[in-house]
């Protein structure tokens, strides 16, 4: 699966920098962290891609749901790992 390490803004909403992340609106998305996640996101959970340019992106927790809002503080490293088309089938079905 294509992962990176990437930023995320506080802000309403919450913004992710992942430099020609070349994900589409619905891609299926997981995080993890060496430190803390901003109050809105949580570690292994999937959310989805809300498509803004190139380099950043919005998360939703649903398919075609609002952006989240993130708050408070982070820390460490952010990685985020799109699922597999795959993936995304076999949970889509199942």
């Amino acid at each position: 699966a294509k992962s990176s390490t990437v930023t995320i803004t506080i802000a309403s909403p919450g913004v992710v920098s992942w430099t020609a992340h070349g994900l589409l609106a619905g891609s299926q998305v997981r995080l993890t962290t060496t430190g803390a996640l901003p109050t809105g996101l949580a570690a292994n959970t999937t959310y989805y891609v809300i498509a803004v340019d190139a380099n950043s992106f919005q998360l939703s927790a649903t398919q075609s749901g609002t952006a989240i809002n993130t708050s408070g503080s982070q820390s460490g490293t952010h990685t985020m790992t799109a699922r597999s088309i795959t993936a995304q089938l076999l949970a889509t079905i199942l």
